[in-house]
């Protein structure tokens, strides 16, 4: 099986999606980076840290989720597959990126709690599958 095979995708997709969880679950920044291309740009909205939104590298998108994630604790954090980007497209591929959902609770440092619609995106990058774009649902 080629890693663009639908079984492959849809594995290594689910694997991304496990990950993600783990990542905001234990607030951890690390296991976030090792889901971002290493050669590539990832495009980050959210209105938390409120920096508006822009492409950033695989460091700066640590940087920013350390600090996210030093200031809130998780309450909860729930994922599902949303399919392919392009709507109609059945095929997973290296030119149709994947999408899931989550929600987010969180407590801020002031004690005050809060949720939020997160978006991620995936493309493959040098046959696996990366975070392509972090973007709040509104």
């Amino acid at each position: 099986m080629s890693a663009s095979s639908p079984e492959t995708s849809e594995k290594m997709i689910n694997q991304v999606m496990s990950t993600l969880a783990l990542a905001f679950r234990t607030r951890s920044a690390e296991t976030l980076r090792e889901l971002l291309p290493e050669d590539g740009r990832v495009f980050l909205s959210l209105s938390p840290p409120g920096d508006g939104s822009g492409y950033y590298g695989r460091d700066q998108v640590y940087f920013i989720f350390n600090k996210i994630y030093s200031e809130r604790e998780t309450i909860r954090f729930d994922i599902r597959p949303a399919g392919p980007a392009s709507p109609g497209s059945e095929a997973r591929n290296a030119a149709v990126p994947a999408r899931c959902a989550a929600s987010w609770s969180y407590r801020g440092a002031d004690g005050r709690v809060d949720a939020v619609r997160i978006q991620f995106s995936f493309n493959v990058n040098h046959g696996t599958w990366t975070v392509s774009e972090i973007r709040e649902a509104r």
